[in-house]
C-alpha cells in the first residue's frame, strides 16, 4: 500500500552528509558553509567578515532547525496515516472475515440440508434396490416379470426425479410467494400508517366540529330563549292594544251617548288619562309595546284626530306586531 508523497530533500541532507553536486543549487549555502568548515575558504581578516559569518551560520543553524521540524511534523503526519490505513485495513480483514464466517455458516446449512435430501434419495434408492431384489429372487424364472420390474422401477426413478425437480420448482415457486406477501406486507404497513394519520386528523376534526356544534348548539338555545321571551312580551304588548281597543270601543260608545255639547278635546284627554292608567298596569311589557303606547300616549301629535282615527291607527299597529 502505497503511502502519499510529502516534500522531496535532498538525500545528503537527509543522511546528514553534505549534498551532492546535484543539489547544490537547491541550498547554496551549503557549499559556502562546507568550505568554511574544511578550511578550503579564505580566512577573514577584519571583524565584520567575522561577524558576517556569524551570522550566516546562525541563519544556517535556524534553517537546519527549521528543516528538523519540518522533517519530523512530516514523519509524525506519515506515522498518523499509517495507523490510520492500518487500523482502516484491520477493520475491513475484521469485516471480510465475519462475511466469511457467515457464508461458511450459510452454506454449511444449506449443504446439511441437501445432505439429508441426499441419505432421503439415498434411502429411497436403497428401498427401491431391495424391492428389486425381492423380485429378483421371487421371479427369477419369469423374464418378462423382470422386465416388467425394470420398467416400473425405471418409471418410479424418473417419477422420484421428477418430483425431485417438482419439488425445486415448488421452492422457488414458495420463494417467490414469499417475497410477494413479503411486499404486501410493507404495503400494507405503509396504508396502515397512512390511515392512522388520516384517522388522527379526522379525530382533531371532529373534535373541531363537536366544540363548534356545542357553541351552535348553546347559541340556539340563547336565540330559543330570547325567541320565548320576545313571543311573551308581544302577547303581552298584544293583550295591552286589545285592552287599549276596548277601551277606545268603550269611550266612542260614551260620546255617542253624551250630549253633542262635549268637545272633542274633552274626549282626546280622557282617552289620554285612559292610556297613562293602561301604562301603569303594563309595566312589564317589551320594549315595542313600551314603544307603541309613546306613540300613543301624546295626546298634542293627536289632538286633532278622531276616536275611529285612533282606533284605526291602533288595529294597524296589531297587525304589525302580529306580521
Amino acid at each position: 500500500m502505497s503511502s502519499p508523497e510529502g516534500p522531496s530533500f535532498p538525500s545528503g541532507l537527509l543522511s546528514g552528509g553534505t549534498s551532492p553536486s546535484g543539489n547544490e543549487g537547491f541550498f547554496p549555502f551549503m557549499l559556502e558553509q562546507r568550505d568554511s568548515f574544511l578550511g578550503g575558504g579564505p580566512r577573514p581578516e577584519e571583524p565584520e567578515d567575522l561577524a558576517l559569518q556569524l551570522q550566516q551560520k546562525e541563519k544556517d543553524l535556524l534553517l537546519a532547525a527549521e528543516l528538523g521540524k519540518m522533517l519530523l511534523e512530516r514523519n509524525e503526519e506519515l506515522q498518523r496515516r499509517l495507523e490510520m490505513l492500518s487500523a482502516q485495513h484491520s477493520e475491513h480483514e475484521e469485516r471480510l472475515q465475519q462475511e466469511n464466517h457467515e457464508l461458511r455458516r450459510g452454506l454449511a446449512a444449506r449443504g446439511a440440508e441437501w445432505e439429508a435430501r441426499i441419505v432421503e434419495l439415498e434411502g429411497d434408492v436403497e428401498a427401491l434396490r431391495a424391492q428389486l431384489g425381492e423380485q429378483r429372487s421371487e421371479q427369477q424364472d419369469s423374464g418378462r416379470e423382470r422386465a416388467r420390474t425394470l420398467s416400473e422401477l425405471s418409471e418410479q426413478n424418473l417419477r422420484l426425479s421428477q418430483q425431485l425437480a417438482q419439488a425445486s420448482q415448488t421452492e422457488q415457486e414458495l420463494q417467490r410467494e414469499l417475497d410477494g406477501l413479503r411486499g404486501q406486507c410493507q404495503a400494507q404497513a405503509l396504508a396502515g400508517a397512512e390511515l392512522r394519520t388520516r384517522l388522527e386528523c379526522l379525530q382533531g376534526e371532529n373534535q373541531m366540529l363537536q366544540t363548534r356544534r356545542q357553541d351552535l348548539e348553546a347559541q340556539i338555545r340563547g336565540l330559543c330563549e330570547e325567541l320565548e321571551l320576545a313571543r311573551s312580551e308581544a302577547g303581552e304588548a298584544l293583550s295591552a292594544l286589545r285592552r287599549l281597543q276596548r277601551r277606545v270601543s268603550e269611550l266612542e260608545e260614551e260620546s255617542r251617548l253624551q250630549d253633542g255639547n262635549i268637545s272633542g278635546a274633552s274626549l282626546q284627554l280622557e282617552l289620554a288619562h285612559s292610556l297613562d292608567s293602561d301604562k301603569d298596569q303594563d309595566q312589564n311589557a317589551d320594549r315595542r309595546g313600551d314603544a307603541l303606547e309613546q306613540r300613543l300616549e301624546p295626546p298634542r301629535k293627536r289632538a286633532s284626530l278622531s276616536p275611529a282615527e285612533i282606533l284605526e291607527e291602533k288595529e294597524a299597529e296589531v297587525v304589525r306586531l302580529q306580521d
